[in-house]
């Protein structure tokens, strides 16, 4: 899903499709999104990250599973830690997949 604020509107167009289970993935987490650094250069753009970051939060609990991933070590433009990343959804997925399986008897 590229737009954060459209979320609830996909979940409705996957209910109204048949979807009996949605799972979202949150790689936007609790973290500073940004270094102090780069905040003098770029805030607008941390501010409209921060935005977003608020509009899914707002979301969460409204019959959407959700899959934290932890990123609080990680800035949203820091690709050298991209490996990082995907083992930290990795990780996050290997636990929300029990759970699901657990939940829903899958």
């Amino acid at each position: 899903m590229a737009d954060t604020s459209s979320l609830a509107a996909a979940a409705n167009y996957l209910r109204q499709r048949g979807a009996e289970l949605i799972v979202f993935v949150n790689v936007l987490g609790d973290g500073e999104l940004f270094e102090r650094s780069q905040l003098l250069d770029g805030a607008a753009s941390a501010i409209l990250w921060q935005e977003s970051r608020r509009q899914l939060l707002r979301e969460k609990g409204k019959g959407i599973e959700w899959i934290e991933v932890e990123t609080s070590r990680m800035n949203v433009l820091d690709f050298d830690k991209r490996k990082e990343l995907v083992r930290a959804g990795e990780m996050a997925g290997e636990k929300a997949a029990a759970m699901l399986v657990n939940k829903y008897g899958y």
